[in-house]
């Protein structure tokens, strides 16, 4: 049975070989959790992201070189602010979630 700590254990699974997109986490709420209500999808993806947030991942993007930049901001609370309010920019269409944001190691 999937929940938000599974999801995110999966994710930092990942994580060790590749980028995670928003829009893969996105996916994964949706269909692991089977939400069809697109303020649900939007709430839990949320605390997927504060979950990778909290366990070393950072959202950032990246440049023309492919080269990944972390977002400069203090902490996890101003991540989420960022992607809450760019996701509402984008009214949660997926393929415009993927010109939000990526994951990385915060340390790498």
């Amino acid at each position: 049975m999937w929940t938000i700590e599974t999801i995110v254990d999966d994710f930092l699974t990942e994580a060790q070989e590749d980028w995670i997109g928003l829009w893969a986490i996105v996916g994964a709420v949706r269909d692991r959790l089977n939400l069809t209500s697109n303020e649900e999808i939007k709430v839990r993806t949320l605390a997927v992201v504060r979950g990778l947030l909290d366990r070393g991942l950072w959202p950032g993007n990246f440049s023309n070189d492919r080269k990944f930049s972390p977002w400069d901001l203090p902490d996890a609370a101003a991540c989420l602010a960022r992607i809450d309010s760019e996701w509402d920019v984008t009214k949660g269409y997926p393929v415009a979630l993927d010109a939000i944001c990526w994951f990385s190691w915060k340390n790498k």
